[in-house]
């Protein structure tokens, strides 16, 4: 016959009545505590006899605790398939930290089989140093079913090393019969992601601190959060004062406006910015730097700073400032000589001449002044001499139309620039009376 389905068949009240009976009750007593009539009582038995098939009071009872206790027993085998089959470790301990079950995906994880947990030799193979063994269990007792995400490295049955990170809630959510449990779940591939990232971080660190050139970065307010040693050697300067300072330090009011004006046309918007620069060293020196400025931004795009790369050109600075200084002395003198020339640029165009023979054909280069210098090929052939071997050169020639030629001694002189070997060639001409 087919076990009385109690959930369905029973009423509530007939429930009640069934469960005072079973706590040893009489019906006069069950009528006082349900505030009814025995008869009624008696009635609700003789319904409960009808439904389970029973003979009397006592089988009823007996019938009811028998589905009860397999209803006990399907429960708690729906429980422990879940917890063998679900995709997470679990474990479930004694009072002395004897494993009381495994499932099966500590098994797939580890390699180990569940009798090797149950005796404990997957313990003392997964943790072989026995210093690091008694931490880990020591740590685990003394928190009492109450941890999360405790991270421990083990060796898997194949000799691969896992980090398994367990969590317990044992102490909030007991379960009967077992003193303690925990869920685990393999996170190796996150932990050594995470070591990547650390390293690289580490090295991109290094490459930084360690770069020849001046590495500077700001947040969004300016303040200093990063300052490598070749930067505050340029400064004359410390890490440390710079990183306490924001650029103001090392500007004057005027230049750390235009600094700001000056990003805020490139890496606000999101791009890089190039630009020559006049620094202030601590001991008052001016800074030339080449700087090149990149934006800084989070996952989502927001801007969280800015990063400059400095590279120190005060020496070509003052290489062109002398230059330009000498040119300049140069120019004077040679205006203030009286001495007639001829500046030719790279393609041998004549771009001055103070000579009125000349002026007409400032402009012209190369073939076109077939006809005004001579002979040609002479000053051609000097030409190249003193522009490609930066050689004086000395020769006889001459200058103007055919009808009107003017002879003199021609010294050709190559004319460096501060931005190149050679950028002229100047001609100073002996007019002959």
């Amino acid at each position: 016959m087919n076990q009385p389905d109690l959930e369905v068949g029973l009423s509530e009240r007939e429930k009640e009545v069934l469960f005072l009976a079973g706590e040893g009750l009489t019906d006069k007593e069950i009528a006082l505590r349900l505030e009814i009539g025995q008869k009624t009582v008696r009635t609700y038995w003789d319904r409960m006899r009808a439904k389970l098939g029973a003979a009397s009071r006592t089988e009823v009872l007996a019938k009811a605790v028998h589905t009860a206790f397999d209803a006990v027993a399907a429960s708690e085998q729906r429980l422990r398939m879940f917890v063998e089959n679900m995709p997470v470790m679990f474990n479930a301990f004694d009072e002395n930290r004897n494993v009381m079950l495994v499932n099966e995906e500590c098994e797939r994880v580890t390699g180990y089989t569940a009798e090797m947990f149950y005796d404990g030799s997957a313990y003392e193979r997964g943790i072989p140093d026995d210093e690091y063994r008694a931490e880990v269990l020591n740590y685990i007792r003394e928190q009492q079913g109450d941890y999360r995400d405790e991270e421990i490295e083990v060796t898997c049955a194949d000799g691969t090393k896992k980090v398994l990170a367990w969590s317990s809630r044992a102490q909030e959510a007991p379960i009967e019969g077992w003193a303690s449990w925990s869920i685990g779940i393999d996170v190796t591939e996150r932990v050594k992601a995470q070591r990547s990232l650390e390293q690289s971080e580490a090295n991109f660190r290094r490459l930084l601190e360690n770069s020849s050139q001046g590495v500077w970065i700001v947040d969004t307010q300016h303040r200093t959060i990063f300052a490598n040693q070749s930067l505050a050697d340029m400064f004359a300067s410390t890490v440390e004062e710079i990183t306490s300072n924001d650029e103001a330090f090392f500007l004057d009011n005027e230049a750390r406006q235009l600094m700001r004006d000056l990003i805020a046309t490139g890496p606000i918007s999101g791009s890089r910015t190039r630009f020559t620069f006049r620094f202030k060293r601590k001991d008052g020196v001016d800074l030339w730097a080449y700087v090149d400025v990149a934006p800084i931004t989070d996952l989502d795009g927001d801007l969280q700073g800015h990063a400059a790369i400095l590279t120190d050109i005060s020496r070509s600075k003052a290489l062109e400032q002398s230059a330009t200084h000498l040119r300049r002395l140069y120019e004077t003198v040679l205006e203030g000589s009286g001495v007639s020339f001829i500046r030719f640029d790279r393609q041998m165009s004549v771009i001055e001449a103070n000579s009125p023979k000349m002026q007409p054909f400032i402009g012209q280069a190369g073939d076109e002044l077939e006809s005004v210098l001579h002979p040609f090929d002479r000053w051609s052939k000097a030409f190249h001499s003193a522009f490609h071997d930066m050689e004086k050169v000395e020769f006889e020639g001459g200058i103007g139309l055919e009808k009107d030629i003017a002879s003199c001694r021609v010294t050709l002189l190559p004319e460096p620039t501060a931005q190149q070997r050679v950028g002229y060639v100047v001609a100073l001409l002996n007019l002959k009376v």
